[in-house]
């Protein structure tokens, strides 16, 4: 969230529209009252769950996600989404493919099936039923390092991947860090 949260502030910031297609989950007991709203500059559109009881589990039940994303397709020109192993994903990557939008999904470093038994067993399944057509279906393919996944293991050719870093929110530099940063737009 927090890496979403200041990539899209920081395009904001430059002069991007961009705009967050999210659920009204704020958290697994509460929701968001307000379902349009404008934070920062971005555009946050939220979508009711039809079950509160089903994001504690971290399962989403989106109502009208699609009537709320076909709009959003046609009004932007590139598709961000996280988190592979997610139905939103999926539907998200599915329609922007149909609607001929590109579109980024980053891994999040969650494909490296290693940990507990239980928690490998369960990425495997939802690899299965949504992350290997979401990794298909993007465009390109963001991961934060290299080695971070094994591409043959998952079936994405090479091509589609970027390395790119999150980017870390550094205090206020001074002096000639303070220079540096401001020439190179950092």
């Amino acid at each position: 969230q927090t890496v979403c949260r200041h990539l899209c502030e920081g395009m904001a910031r430059r002069g991007h529209r961009v705009t967050v297609l999210a659920t009204d989950a704020a958290s697994r007991v509460k929701r968001f009252d307000d379902l349009h709203e404008v934070i920062r500059g971005v555009e946050v559109v939220r979508v009711r769950n039809r079950s509160q009881r089903l994001v504690a589990a971290n399962l989403y039940t989106p109502r009208g996600l699609r009537a709320a994303l076909l709009p959003l397709l046609r009004a932007h020109d590139f598709v961000h989404v996280h988190d592979i192993f997610n139905w939103l994903t999926y539907r998200a990557l599915a329609e922007a493919e149909r609607a001929g939008v590109p579109a980024l999904l980053s891994t999040d470093n969650l494909l490296n099936f290693r940990g507990r038994p239980e928690r490998v067993l369960a990425r495997r399944l939802l690899y299965r039923l949504f992350g290997a057509a979401s990794m298909r279906r993007a465009t390109l393919i963001h991961a934060i390092r290299e080695g971070e996944f094994d591409p043959d293991a998952v079936g994405v050719p090479r091509e589609k991947i970027r390395y790119i870093p999150n980017g870390v929110a550094y205090p206020p530099a001074a002096g000639d860090a303070a220079r540096f940063r401001q020439r190179h737009q950092l």
